[in-house]
């Protein structure tokens, strides 16, 4: 009666609790809470949104008929809010236009600026004329009534960096020419449904372009698409195939459907405790933390087995079967769910999730097997287990040869925290990235540089400077990207402005402006001296860049670097500047996350260790508690240290699953100890172990390389566990009444 009230309170909570759950594929969940850069995370989420394809077709003129059409189409889709074919990234330049439009003097190219410095009248002309002769050019008639000298028509194409023109098309050119389509997304078309949906849509749509057209693909939504599916289906498969097992292996050792029935419910009802107060205690859910949490059936499927061997050699039931069985199974629960609940104290939410199902699970399955199962009729003919001792011989050699390899393998071990080792995306994706990034500078993780200043002019000098500084070491300038690139200091744009009137004073511009009509020098000498100010761009290109950030007097500023700049290139850029230049590097500051993370996970292991001492020698004594958790801790080292030898590195995934190790071996460990050396008891740990190495093995087939470590490290965590317990000689496991 009480389970089913608890389970039907479960589906009221789930039916209500569902709808509003965000699922996501985001590594960022593995960070501790408020380690992220403020500045980063404020600046990261419009990177994030964008993405970028670039087409290559060696008939260039059939690929540009062909883009207006797919970026409409594109343009059309659930979940992207603007698709375009120009760096601007679908900015109207006619609104562009009109803004800039309004200082004609002040804008220049970096060659008229060069120009300017030398005194070359002739350039302008020069260039005035060609731009002149360019009628495919649509900046040509959009321009020349508004600044009649053509000077923004080479102004605007210094904003696009890399990019070079073709009629209304943008391209890159590396071994050909990549156009690009720019493609701006809904915040929701990053979550776990969407975005694969959206890169399937993407997909079709790209069929339509002509044969043999080369894609390459960069951003955020591709590697969550992948990321997402991939998830998805690993935790699909992983959990079929445990519950796969599970199956098999009730029914070769019970040969019956109902014991095969039982421990199915037991599984099933303490996944969905784990998922129902998951989903009550988070409204957004990592995919990866399900994938983690489907560990929760090896755990559980002891309780039921134990329940099972116990019923079917003793043919207790009942009152009988729950008084013998609860205290192993109340004990072993306790010390696991303790030990899962500690991870709810690290300040990761990915871990927290893991602790909070597996922890609610458990108590959900202890409910099950000594409220129900315990109580149903099995129909088991009592029947005697057969018994093989342990060797204390073998079991002591094995011991040793343990310790010996932890003291050596502890020197030599070596953790790797470079997120890199994380990145689960598959080698043609990861590919594209490095050509995209070649090519056009666009990372998925961005760079950013941040600078302070009192003002406004002074932060737009100062942008100017890191220009020429990154010049002046030997970096692209053209890879840094602000909205500095669009706004010349006040200074400069005087500066522009001056000269180009006195040319048209003196006469130096004549072959120009003898051209205009009446009127028109003097109404451009007549203009105001107006300068572009920050306030001034229009907002569509302020979010489209990184911001400016202005609070009371104080301005920072913010560059974004597509290429690599390590810590000496940052000191010769800072030692040609007098004033400092800050990095934000996100890969960098998520492999220093990850560590900090690392180094949470070593000391929840060692807590859990010491409150598993505590709670077992209050338990069974200080001798039998500390012989315990002296096995816990040398089997889970030794994994820890045979899972480096076979990956090069050990990561923070490998002490993930030493977590789980221990909580495992804890089980093993105290129903021996609980039921002493029975057969029934070494039968169940052998069901228990093979379910779980099952479980935990299909991990090693996984392509993500987090699931990967933490699958091989379970797998010889748990066999080496199963194989110290077999080993036990009974002198060393007898009843909990007897002395030790």
């Amino acid at each position: 009666m009480c389970w089913g009230v608890v389970l039907l309170l479960m589906l009221v909570s789930l039916s209500l609790t569902l709808p509003r759950t965000e699922f996501r594929a985001d590594l960022r969940q593995l960070l501790p809470s408020g380690s992220v850069d403020p500045l980063m995370q404020q600046v990261a989420g419009q990177y994030q949104q964008q993405a970028l394809l670039l087409l290559s077709h060696s008939d260039s003129q059939t690929l540009t008929r062909a883009l207006p059409i797919l970026r409409d189409k594109i343009a059309g889709l659930e979940g992207v809010s603007g698709s375009a074919t120009d760096p601007s990234k679908g900015l109207d330049i006619a609104t562009l236009v009109n803004v800039f439009g309004r200082f004609p003097l002040s804008l220049l190219s970096a060659e008229a600026e060069h120009a300017r410095l030398n005194d070359n009248y002739d350039y302008i002309v020069e260039r005035y004329f060609t731009v002149l002769s360019q009628p495919g050019n649509p900046l040509v008639g959009l321009t020349i009534g508004s600044a009649p000298l053509l000077n923004l028509v080479d102004w605007f194409p210094r904003v696009q960096g890399k990019w070079r023109q073709d009629g209304e098309y943008w391209y890159l050119q590396g071994e050909q020419r990549y156009y690009g389509l720019f493609l701006q997304l809904d915040e929701q078309a990053l979550n776990v449904k969407q975005a694969p949906w959206l890169v399937e849509q993407l997909d079709v749509l790209l069929t339509s372009l002509p044969a043999d057209t080369q894609v390459l693909r960069s951003g955020m939504l591709f590697h969550t698409a992948v990321a997402s599916s991939r998830a998805s289906f690993e935790m699909q498969l992983f959990g079929g195939m445990s519950l796969l097992g599970v199956v098999l292996l009730t029914l070769l050792m019970f040969r019956r459907i109902k014991p095969l029935l039982l421990t199915t419910v037991l599984i099933g009802s303490s996944l969905l405790a784990g998922f129902a107060a998951l989903l009550l205690v988070f409204q957004q859910v990592q995919l990866l933390a399900l994938v983690f949490a489907v560990s929760l059936i090896g755990i559980a499927v002891d309780y039921a087995y134990h329940l099972l061997c116990l019923a079917r050699y003793t043919g207790e039931r009942g009152r009988a079967l729950v008084k013998h069985l609860t205290p192993a199974l109340l004990t072993s629960a306790v010390t696991t769910a303790i030990s899962y609940l500690l991870l709810t104290l690290l300040p990761i939410d990915l871990l927290k999730q893991v602790g909070v199902f597996v922890a609610a699970g458990l108590a959900f399955a202890l409910l099950t097997a000594l409220l129900l199962l315990a109580w149903l009729p099995l129909h088991f003919p009592p029947q005697a287990a057969k018994s093989k001792p342990g060797s204390a011989l073998a079991c002591r050699s094995l011991l040793a040869l343990m310790l010996l390899a932890a003291i050596s393998g502890a020197w030599q071990l070596r953790f790797a925290d470079d997120v890199r080792l994380f990145n689960s995306s598959p080698a043609w994706l990861l590919q594209n990235e490095q050509q995209v990034a070649s090519l056009s500078g666009y990372t998925q993780y961005p760079r950013l540089l941040s600078v302070e200043a009192d003002n406004e002019e002074q932060l737009l000098q100062r942008f100017a400077a890191i220009r020429h500084a990154f010049s002046a070491v030997g970096l692209d300038p053209q890879a840094l990207s602000g909205l500095d690139q669009w706004l010349p200091s006040m200074a400069q744009q005087s500066q522009n402005a001056s000269w180009l009137r006195e040319g048209l004073v003196q006469g130096q511009l004549d072959d120009i402006s003898s051209y205009w009509q009446e009127g028109a020098l003097q109404q451009l000498l007549d203009a105001p001296d107006a300068v572009l100010t920050l306030a001034l761009l229009p907002e569509a290109l302020r979010r489209a860049y990184p911001p400016v950030l202005h609070n009371g007097h104080h301005w920072t500023g913010v560059l974004r670097f597509a290429g690599s700049l390590d810590k000496q290139q940052l000191e010769a850029v800072n030692q040609r500047l007098d004033f400092p230049l800050q990095l934000h590097d996100e890969p960098a500051l998520i492999s220093a996350s990850l560590k900090q993370l690392r180094l949470y996970l070593m000391e929840f292991l060692l807590a859990a260790l010491l409150c598993m001492g505590l709670l077992l020698s209050w338990r069974y004594g200080v001798k039998r508690g500390a012989l315990m958790v002296g096995i816990c801790a040398l089997v889970t080292g030794n994994a820890l240290i045979i899972g480096q030898w076979w990956l090069g590195y050990a990561s923070l995934f490998n002490l993930l699953a030493c977590v789980l190790i221990v909580a495992l071996l804890v089980d093993y460990l105290v129903f021996i100890t609980e039921h002493g050396d029975s057969g029934h008891v070494r039968q169940a740990l052998l069901m228990s172990s093979l379910t779980s190495m099952l479980a935990f093995g299909m991990m090693v087939f996984s392509q993500t390389p987090a699931i990967y470590q933490f699958g091989f490290t379970l797998l010889v965590g748990l066999s080496l566990g199963w194989l110290v317990c077999r080993l036990l000689p009974a002198a060393w496991i007898r009843n909990i009444n007897e002395p030790l």
